[in-house]
């Protein structure tokens, strides 16, 4: 398992302990298999949100650019037909040709004003605190945000379910699906909530995932249910596949 941990930057975190697991696992065909799925599935996850976002995101671009070359290029060239033979101009269109003029003039001063604040906050979003704050926002966003929330809880209960009962230590498992998540956010609340109330103040595992606010009503009202029968193992795996149906119908 030490093996793999070291390889955790090519592998990933999950998929590393997966394959450290197997080697401690009296089934290592099964643990290769459901690790070789949560890849698939996490790949798939990865593609359909990107589509989901590069459309309306190249959509609103292209619109944003249409908008700068009419005003920069094709609207003087109109204006100055009448400016020719000396037709007084609206107010509206005089004003729009005087910012015509000065985005001609200082485009440079306005591309810098746009990338200098991008560079600034991509830089940002790279380092720790930058993560949790993008990922805690991003499931805020309109359209595709609760899509991405509900995938990020596909993959946690995906690995959940797979290494539960089997790890021999389950806050390890309830830590490893939360690294595995792909959402710093989730994962941040998890580690420094629920994990804490359920070592500390000795709450049960529902309970404390509540605490965290991460999860949807659905999610934790299905692994309370699991809790009281005994079924927990199970109803984490109902949970995760049921956001792949949703979240698979819904980007597709």
């Amino acid at each position: 398992r030490e093996v793999f941990n070291r390889y955790q930057h090519i592998f990933g975190k999950f998929p590393s302990y997966m394959l450290g697991l197997a080697t401690r696992s009296g089934n290592m065909a099964e643990v290769f298999d459901a690790t070789a799925k949560f890849i698939e599935r996490d790949m798939e996850i990865q593609k359909n949100i990107k589509k989901a976002i590069i459309s309306p995101a190249f959509a609103l671009i292209a619109t944003f650019g249409a908008t700068i070359y009419y005003v920069v290029d094709i609207f003087p060239s109109t204006a100055q037909l009448f400016l020719k033979y000396d037709m007084p101009l609206p107010p509206l269109t005089q004003k729009t040709l005087a910012a015509s003029d000065w985005l001609g003039a200082y485009w440079w001063l306005i591309l810098l004003a746009v990338a200098l604040p991008i560079v600034i906050i991509w830089r940002w979003w790279q380092t720790p605190k930058g993560k949790i704050w993008r990922d805690q926002r991003i499931v805020k966003l309109p359209i595709v945000g609760h899509l991405i929330h509900k995938s990020s809880i596909e993959i946690y209960f995906r690995v959940f379910g797979t290494i539960y009962g089997g790890a021999g230590d389950n806050i390890e498992t309830i830590k490893t699906a939360a690294e595995a998540c792909r959402n710093a956010w989730m994962e941040d609340r998890i580690k420094r909530v629920t994990i804490p109330m359920m070592l500390k103040e000795g709450l049960g595992f529902v309970e404390a995932m509540t605490a965290a606010e991460v999860f949807t009503r659905t999610t934790l009202t299905r692994l309370r249910t699991g809790q009281e029968t005994g079924t927990l193992l199970q109803s984490a795996q109902q949970i995760a596949t049921f956001y792949e149906s949703e979240t698979t119908f819904k980007m597709n």
